[in-house]
């Protein structure tokens, strides 16, 4: 039922091989998935163990999409081995990098829940404050961001990646942000001259909010992408249960594949419009869009905190 998912997930992975110890996070995403198919759960749980170690020693950039359906699918193992403290998590990771997405129904009502009011707690904490330093370049859960500059970070767990300059190896390691605090962490070589001079902290606006969460814009913004990552997925299972009754040859499985080629194509339509509806809304609700972290809610639960 997800696999044409699974296969456009995965093909958002790099192309080229990592370390043979170090598994890609697109393979991991079709494994997990699969062993929950599969009713595999004790399968599924090593699995997810793996994907926080997988995490730390990526030596790609990482995909945010990728990072987020992996931190669900472990979410959603944790939740059907009755370890709701690890599900909230997993699941506070997906919802740092994606906030208007929802969990797959398919995982039942009580993960939904779970995945409702963490995300309501996400919405409600007070975001930290960092400052990179160093003459590198920077990405936090696979998005660009600045060196030298002071961020405004969201709570949570987040993979920081880094390199110096344009040809140097990149570098994996999760850190821990703590609501309100500010931290300074030191990569590399010291920056040029010039390159350390104050700078006004990039903050997430609150424009319609109550609280030091993200506001109605930013949320609209988040959701919108997430829902048009999601139709991108809609028409591809679309596609596929049209393939699959144009090659049929059982007149008894005819009508199944054609129901799900409407519903998807339906379900597909409805979350384009969507998405590029919330897209332009948060557009309207502030044209003057933060730069950097402040457009993006990152933040992921990983093994090693720093």
């Amino acid at each position: 039922m997800r696999r044409s998912l699974l296969t456009a997930v995965a093909l958002l992975a790099p192309l080229s091989a990592l370390a043979d110890d170090c598994p890609k996070l697109g393979s991991l995403v079709s494994q997990i998935s699969k062993s929950l198919e599969d009713v595999e759960i004790e399968r599924a749980s090593g699995e997810a163990r793996d994907a926080y170690d997988a995490i730390a020693c990526q030596t790609e950039l990482a995909n945010p999409m990728l990072l987020s359906t992996l931190m669900q699918l472990s979410g959603a193992v944790h939740h059907f081995n009755e370890q709701p403290d690890r599900a909230a998590k997993a699941f506070a990771w997906a919802i740092s990098i994606s906030p208007g997405s929802n969990l797959d129904v398919v995982y039942g009502e009580e993960a939904s829940a779970l995945y409702t009011k963490t995300r309501d707690e996400f919405f409600a904490q007070a975001p930290g404050k960092m400052t990179l330093v160093g003459d590198i370049q920077a990405w936090m859960d696979g998005q660009s961001i600045e060196a030298n500059s002071t961020l405004a970070v969201p709570t949570g767990t987040h993979l920081l990646q880094w390199k110096e300059g344009d040809d140097g190896a990149l570098n994996s390691r999760i850190i821990m942000v703590d609501a309100s605090e500010e931290r300074q962490i030191t990569l590399g070589a010291p920056p040029p001259a010039g390159k350390t001079k104050a700078k006004p902290t990039a903050k997430a606006k609150t424009s319609g909010s109550t609280g030091g969460g993200f506001g109605k814009n930013q949320t609209m913004l988040y959701g919108g992408g997430a829902l048009l990552a999601a139709s991108a997925a809609s028409w591809g299972m679309a596609f596929s249960a049209k393939s699959a009754f144009n090659d049929e040859t059982n007149p008894n499985k005819l009508a199944d594949h054609q129901s799900r080629a409407n519903t998807f194509g339906s379900v597909a339509v409805a979350t384009t419009l969507a998405g590029a509806g919330m897209i332009t809304t948060s557009f309207l609700l502030n044209s003057d869009s933060p730069v950097g972290i402040a457009i993006s809610p990152l933040g992921i639960h990983g093994a090693v905190a720093w």
